[in-house]
C-alpha cells in the first residue's frame, strides 16, 4: 500500500485515473499525477472558483460514423461551473502540453455529472432538474429539460447496443430510469423506489453487465438488473458500512465493487452483492473518493491519497485500534457530543476533550463555572470545523473549532441571544442552504448564517415565540428535508413554520390547538404519505397532513384518536407500516396499524402499579425492543414476522426477577420455533419454547444453590453448550442436543463451584470469597476450544479455558493471577474476536478494553498476556442504580458500540 501527500491540508474530492496519469481534484486545483514516474504535473494544474466536486474522463470519443477520434474529454464540476477540457492521446504516454479548458456556468448547482456517446456527447447535470446538455466544440448548445424531478443528488449513464441509459437518484430514495433506443428522439422512464426510502449518495452502471450499483444513506449497497429497463430487477441488498457511504465505484473484469465512506473503510463486493474483502482506514475517517483502476484501487481523503492492490484488500483485515490514553479525574459534565474529523469531540464546561486514534484536550477561552449548574451545550458539524454554542442562563457564545482544534469565538449579534434554555439547535438542508442554521431557544426562532471567512454568525430571520404564546417549549421536530419545523408548547399549541429564508412574512406559519392545554410530548413524521403525528399529555394522538405544493404549506388536523386507558403519551416511534405509542402513569404500550390505525398489540407496561415505563429502546427494525421502568428494571421483547408481538411478564416462568434471557431459533418438522431460556432469582433455569401465541416450559433446571444471575449459549456441531453462573461463585456447564420439540437431552453437567483466587495457582479457598458472585458470562468459540470470560462482583474477571469434542468434556481452569479490574462491581461486558479477543467491561467508573493475545494452551493450564485501556467517568456523576441492557455493549463486527449511562447524559463510543 503506498500512501503519499499530494495536496497540504486539503481535501482530494474527486478521483479519476486514465492511462498513466492519476486525476486529483481538490477545493480549487486540479492536478495531474504521473503513476510511472511518481511525480505531478505542473503544467496540468488547473484552478478554478470554486471547490472541485467531481471528475469524468470519456473513452475515446467517436464521430457520426463510429470512426476513432484520437482525444478524450475531462470534465470538472465546481458547483456553478463545469470545466470541459480536450486531452489528446499521446498526453497520457507523453504529457508535455496543458490541457484547455471551456469554462460552462450555470445558474443553479451542479451536482452529477455523466457522459454518453452517441453522435454526439452528452453531459447529464441537474439542479434539482434532470437536464441534458448537447454540446458540440465544446460550447454549449442546447439543453433538453427531461423532467421535474425535484431532489436529484446522483445520476449515471450508459450506452448499450445503440440504447442509452441515464440513472437517477433523489434525497427521498427514489429511482427513475430514462432509456431511449439510439434512433428516438424522447426518453422513456420508470420510476422505482429502494425498500427504506433513505437518501441515495451514489450510483454507478456496469453498461457490460446490465447492472445499477447504488449505495444508500442506510449504509447499504443495491444492485439491480436492468436488462429489461421497464421492470429492473433487485439483485441483491446488503448492509455493509457503518457511516454513510459516499463513493462506489467497479470493475467489470475482475467483478468487483468497491464502496467506501464516512467509516474510513474500503469494502469489496462481487456482482452478485457477496463480501469479498475489506480495509480500514481508522487514520483517514472520511473518504471522499475511490477509483479502481490497473487491479489496483485509488483512495482520495482529507488530505492524502492512498492506493492499495485489489489481491491485498481481498487477504487480508486491518483493524487500526484505538490507542491508549487515560485522562485524569475530572468534574464530569458532558454536556454535548459531536462526531469530528476522524473521531468525537465531547463538551464539558470547560473543556473538551477529543479522540480517536489520539486524544486531545481543548481548553474552553471562557469559563463558565458562576452558574454552571444551567449551562447547556449544542455542537454542529461540517467536515472542517464544528461550531458550538454555550448558554450559561445569562448569555449565549458560539465559538468555532477548526481542524488544527483551535478555538475561535464569532461575532455574533448579542442582544438577540438572552436565552436561558436552548431547546434545539441544527444544520438545515446543506444542498439547498449552505452554512445555514437553524436555532429555537425558549424565546426565539431563528435562522442564522455562518459566515467561515470572517467568523460571523449573523441572523436572517427571527421570530419572538415567547410573546406569541406565553408558554414554554417542548419538543421541537424539523423536517427530514428541512422544509419547515414545528414547536410544541406546554399550553398544547404546535406552530408550524416554514425555514426557507426568504419566508420573513408572517403568513408562512400554521397555529393549531392541538391537546387541549396539556403539554406537546412528542412530533413524528411519516415522509412517504405527507403526514405528522403529534402526542400530548391529554391522552390523545393527532395526526396531521401536510402539502408542499402550495406557497402557504397547507398544514391541518386529520383525526384525533384518544388512546383508551393512557392518562398521558409521551413517545411515539413510527417503523414501516407500525406505529408505537408509549404512555405513562397507566404503564401502556399501543401498537397501531397507521395505515387504518386498527390496533395490532395493546399490553401493560412495567413492573406493577406505580412502575413508571421511561425510556423505550429499539434494535434490529424492531424485531428487538425493550423499556426501562423507574425500579432499574428492564423488559424485553422479541417479535419476528411469523410470530405476532408477545408479552412475556415474570409470573408466568419464574417466581421472582428473572436475570437474563436469552432466543435461539430452532427448526424442528421443517418449522421454526423459537426457544427462551431464561435465568432467575429463583435459583432455576428453564427452557421454554414459543408456539400459538403460548409459552410451553420444556424443561426446569433447579438444583443450583444460589440466584442465576446470567447464562450464555454457544452453538458447537448440533449441541449445544449453556454456561450458567451467580451467587457463590458457582457455575454450571451444560451440553445438550434437542432435535425434537421436546425437553432437551442433557449429555453432560459439571457443577463447579471454582472460586477465582487472590493468589498463584492452587491455593485454599478464602473464606472472604463466599459472598462473592457471577455477574456476567460472556463466551467465544476459537475453534476448537470455548473462551470464558466471567465479571466477579469484586471487580474481577476469571477466564475458562473448554475443550469439548462429542466423547470428552474437559475443563482447563485459569490457574493464573486474578485479574483485578475495578474497585467497585462490573456493570456489563462483552467479548470479540477479529484478530485478537478483546474483553470490552463497562462499571460505575470506567470503561475498559483489555486486549488478550498469546494464548497458549499447556498440559494442565493455559496462558496469555493482555493490556488494558482505560477511559475514565467522574464516579458520583454515574448512576449507581442504571441498568445497562444485558447485552448492552454490541459487536457490530468492526467496531464495538459502548453505551454509558450518567445522569446527565448518553455517551456513544465508536471505537474499532
Amino acid at each position: 500500500m503506498k500512501n503519499l501527500t499530494i495536496f497540504d491540508k486539503t481535501p482530494i474530492n474527486a478521483i479519476n485515473c486514465c492511462g498513466n496519469i492519476l486525476f486529483l481534484g481538490s477545493n480549487k486545483i486540479l492536478k495531474a499525477y504521473n503513476l510511472n514516474t511518481n511525480e505531478t504535473l505542473q503544467d496540468v494544474n488547473i484552478s478554478t472558483q470554486r471547490n472541485i466536486k467531481k471528475i469524468e474522463i470519456s473513452k475515446s470519443l467517436t464521430n457520426e460514423k463510429h470512426e476513432q477520434i484520437k482525444y478524450r474529454v475531462v470534465a470538472i464540476i465546481a458547483y456553478y461551473e463545469l470545466l470541459v477540457g480536450k486531452i489528446a492521446e499521446n498526453f497520457f504516454v507523453e504529457p508535455n502540453e496543458a490541457i484547455c479548458f471551456q469554462r460552462i456556468y450555470f445558474e443553479s448547482k451542479i451536482s452529477s455529472l455523466n457522459f454518453s456517446f452517441f453522435d454526439k456527447m452528452y453531459i447529464f447535470c441537474n439542479d434539482f432538474k434532470l437536464h441534458v446538455l448537447l454540446i458540440s466544440d465544446f460550447k454549449k448548445s442546447s439543453s433538453m429539460e427531461l423532467d421535474d424531478y425535484q431532489f436529484l443528488i446522483s445520476s449515471s449513464t450508459m450506452v448499450i447496443e445503440k440504447k442509452a441509459y441515464i440513472l437517477c437518484t433523489s434525497m427521498m430514495g427514489h429511482v427513475k430510469l430514462y432509456f431511449r433506443d439510439y434512433s428516438d428522439v424522447d426518453f422513456q422512464s420508470v420510476l422505482f423506489e429502494m425498500d427504506n426510502m433513505s437518501m441515495i449518495t451514489c450510483c454507478k452502471i456496469d453498461f457490460n453487465s446490465n447492472l445499477a450499483f447504488i449505495i444508500s444513506d442506510d449504509w447499504a449497497l443495491s444492485i439491480y438488473d436492468l436488462s429489461i429497463p421497464k421492470h429492473p430487477k433487485l439483485i441483491s441488498r446488503k448492509i455493509s458500512h457503518t457511516a454513510r457511504p459516499w463513493c462506489i465505484d467497479y470493475e467489470n473484469g475482475a467483478k468487483v465493487i468497491a464502496t467506501s465512506g464516512q467509516d474510513g473503510q474500503v469494502i469489496l463486493s462481487d456482482y452478485v452483492g457477496q463480501f469479498m474483502g475489506k480495509i480500514a482506514f481508522h487514520q483517514i475517517t472520511n473518504i471522499l473518493s475511490i477509483k479502481i483502476f490497473n487491479e489496483k484501487i485509488f483512495i482520495g481523503s482529507e488530505n492524502s491519497f492512498s492506493s492499495v492492490l485489489i489481491d491485498d484488500i481481498k487477504k487480508q483485515n486491518i483493524n487500526l485500534l484505538l490507542e491508549n490514553f487515560q485522562t485524569e479525574p475530572r468534574k464530569l459534565k458532558a454536556l454535548s457530543m459531536s462526531l469530528f474529523q476522524e473521531g468525537a469531540l465531547i463538551f464539558e464546561l470547560n473543556f473538551i476533550h477529543y479522540f480517536y486514534n489520539n486524544y486531545k484536550k481543548i481548553q474552553i477561552p471562557q469559563s463558565y463555572r458562576n452558574n454552571d449548574n444551567k449551562v447547556n451545550i449544542c455542537s454542529i458539524s461540517w467536515d472542517f470545523f464544528c461550531l458550538f454554542m454555550v448558554c450559561n442562563g445569562l448569555h449565549i457564545t458560539f465559538y468555532v473549532i477548526d481542524v488544527d482544534f483551535k478555538v475561535t469565538e464569532l461575532n455574533t449579534q448579542h442582544n438577540l441571544f438572552n436565552s436561558f434554555h436552548i431547546s434545539k439547535m441544527w444544520k438545515l438542508n446543506q444542498n439547498i442552504f449552505p452554512n445555514l442554521i437553524g436555532f429555537v431557544d425558549s424565546i426565539n426562532l431563528s435562522i442564522l448564517s455562518l459566515d467561515q471567512k470572517n467568523l460571523e454568525l449573523n441572523v436572517v430571520y427571527l421570530v419572538p415565540l415567547i410573546k406569541l404564546y406565553k408558554s414554554k417549549i417542548t419538543v421541537v421536530f424539523v423536517d427530514f428535508y428541512c422544509r419547515f419545523v414545528m414547536i410544541g408548547f406546554r399550553n398544547g399549541t404546535i406552530e408550524m413554520r416554514r425555514l426557507f429564508i426568504y419566508c420573513e412574512n408572517e403568513n408562512f406559519k400554521k397555529i393549531l390547538k392541538c391537546h387541549n392545554n396539556e403539554s406537546v410530548m412528542d412530533i413524528i413524521q411519516d415522509n412517504r404519505f405527507n403526514r405528522l403525528f403529534s402526542c400530548g399529555r391529554d391522552g390523545y394522538l393527532v395526526e396531521y397532513s401536510y402539502s408542499t405544493d402550495r406557497v402557504d404549506y397547507v398544514f391541518k388536523i386529520v383525526m384525533r384518536y384518544r388512546i383508551k386507558l393512557m392518562n398521558w403519551i409521551e413517545k411515539l416511534f413510527l417503523c414501516e407500516n407500525e406505529l408505537f405509542i408509549l404512555g405513562f402513569k397507566a404503564n401502556r404500550m399501543i401498537l397501531l396499524n397507521h395505515s387504518n390505525f386498527d390496533v395490532q398489540y395493546d399490553m401493560v407496561c412495567g413492573g406493577g402499579h406505580g412502575v413508571r415505563v421511561f425510556k423505550l429502546y429499539l434494535e434490529d427494525t424492531i424485531k428487538t425492543f425493550a423499556y426501562y421502568t423507574s425500579r432499574g428494571g428492564i423488559i424485553k421483547y422479541k417479535r419476528e414476522p411469523i410470530y405476532p408481538l408477545i408479552h412475556f411478564t415474570a409470573n408466568m416462568l419464574h417466581g421472582k426477577q428473572i436475570n437474563r434471557s436469552i432466543i435461539h431459533k430452532f427448526n424442528f418438522d421443517t418449522k421454526k420455533y423459537m426457544v427462551l431460556f431464561t435465568c432467575s432469582e429463583d435459583c432455576s433455569l428453564k427452557i421454554s419454547y414459543i408456539s400459538n401465541k403460548k409459552l410451553n416450559i420444556m424443561c426446569t433446571l433447579q438444583d443450583f444453590s444460589s440466584s442465576v444471575k446470567d447464562i450464555t449459549l454457544i452453538d458447537i456441531q448440533n449441541l449445544f453448550l449453556l454456561i450458567a453462573g451467580g451467587g457463590q461463585c458457582e457455575l454450571n456447564f451444560f451440553v445438550f442436543s434437542m432435535l425434537k420439540l421436546e425437553s432437551p437431552k442433557i449429555l453432560f453437567r459439571n457443577n463447579m463451584k471454582y472460586f477465582v483466587q487472590s493468589c498463584m495457582n492452587n491455593s485454599k479457598i478464602s473464606s472472604s470469597k463466599i459472598n462473592v458472585t457471577i455477574l456476567h458470562i460472556r463466551a467465544i468459540h476459537i475453534q476448537p476450544n470455548i473462551f470464558v470470560a466471567c465479571a466477579l462482583s469484586d471487580g474481577s474477571l476469571s477466564f475458562y479455558l473448554l475443550q469439548i469434542s462429542l466423547n470428552n468434556f474437559k475443563i482447563i481452569p485459569f490457574v493464573k493471577e486474578t485479574v483485578k479490574i475495578e474497585s467497585n462491581f462490573i456493570t456489563d461486558i462483552c467479548i470479540n474476536n477479529e484478530n485478537d479477543i478483546n474483553v470490552n467491561i463497562t462499571s460505575l467508573e470506567s470503561h475498559k478494553i483489555m486486549s488478550i493475545n498469546n494464548l497458549t494452551i499447556h498440559d494442565t493450564h493455559f496462558s496469555f498476556d493482555y493490556q488494558i485501556r482505560t477511559f475514565n467517568f467522574e464516579k458520583k456523576n454515574i448512576r449507581k442504580s442504571f441498568h445497562l441492557l444485558k447485552d448492552g455493549l454490541y459487536n457490530f463486527g468492526n467496531f464495538d458500540l459502548f453505551i454509558v449511562n450518567t445522569n446527565l447524559f448518553n455517551v456513544k463510543f465508536f471505537i474499532s
